[in-house]
């Protein structure tokens, strides 16, 4: 995923992308007709070495572009032999690999703003902290007492819902353009 997230910030320092907020939300709102498509059509598996590095180049690729990218690295983790934790610790990575991408990609942007009215706080930055590390405490207590065929199953559903919920933000936008 490392490797994937590096080469996705050099791609995208040679090749300037902007997707429109439209086909941002159209896309992310279709993504998850791949999870109830039959396995053998779409094989993605985040344990597979191969794959990993796709999830983390494409996720990148996609948080630096979009902003977003989580429900395309649920693609590569939603059918994995991983257990729960193995899932939540690899989407972790995914996500900390795409934040540290944007921070590192768009850095001097932000540190330039540091200095205006459009940077936040520490006051801010330090409840985002917080409800992190409370959301991480909470979750984690959650995630141990649910059982694994529950998970996998809420897990196709609770993507499907997020991604009905860009289908359908993207198809206003779609209406209003």
């Amino acid at each position: 995923a490392a490797l994937g997230s590096g080469l996705a910030m050099a791609g995208l320092a040679v090749v300037a992308f902007t997707p429109s907020k439209t086909l941002v939300f159209l896309g992310m709102g279709l993504l998850p007709v791949f999870v109830w498509l039959p396995p053998r059509w779409v094989p993605l598996d985040a344990a597979r070495p191969a794959h990993a590095f796709a999830g983390g180049l494409l996720s990148t690729a996609l948080a630096l572009t979009a902003g977003v990218s989580g429900p395309l690295s649920e693609l590569f983790l939603v059918r994995s032999a991983l257990n729960r934790h193995e899932v939540i610790g690899t989407k972790a990575a995914f996500q900390v690999f795409a934040h540290l991408a944007k921070l590192i990609f768009y850095g001097g942007a932000l540190l330039g703003a540091a200095g205006g009215g459009d940077a936040a706080g520490p006051a801010l930055i330090l409840l985002a902290v917080l409800a992190a590390v409370a959301g991480s405490a909470v979750g984690r207590r959650l995630l141990d007492h649910l059982p694994e065929a529950r998970f996998r199953r809420w897990r196709r559903w609770i993507f499907t819902a997020i991604g009905a919920g860009f289908l359908i933000q993207g198809l206003r936008l779609l209406a209003g353009a």
